[in-house]
């Protein structure tokens, strides 16, 4: 299946009023739609299912989480905050569990 793989809410991506956006062809027709602040931080076969691509980005942020003081970009999406990956009937989302979206 296709479905968007939203790594901020998209009220948060837009900078300088642009918005990166990527599609990817999936061998089955579908689009894949990735957008968000975190996207190009990630190396991620985004071809893969949902479902393993969820663990992957769970993976990614444990790692992150886990070396805070080498990822100091991302030190501040830790910060009080209780992070996981939502995977919805086709989209996946990393939320704030107390806030939603992160932002």
């Amino acid at each position: 299946m296709g479905g968007a793989l939203r790594l901020m809410s998209n009220k948060g991506c837009l900078r300088k009023n642009t918005m990166k956006v990527k599609i990817i062809n999936l061998p089955n027709g579908y689009k894949r739609i990735i957008y968000g602040k975190y996207f190009e931080q990630f190396d991620l076969d985004y071809e893969q299912d949902l479902d393993v691509l969820k663990k992957d980005i769970e993976f990614a942020l444990s790692v992150i989480e886990y070396n805070r003081s080498i990822f100091k970009k991302f030190s501040s999406l830790f910060e009080n905050k209780i992070i996981f990956v939502y995977q919805g009937g086709h989209h996946l989302d990393i939320i704030d569990r107390d806030k939603g979206s992160l932002k």
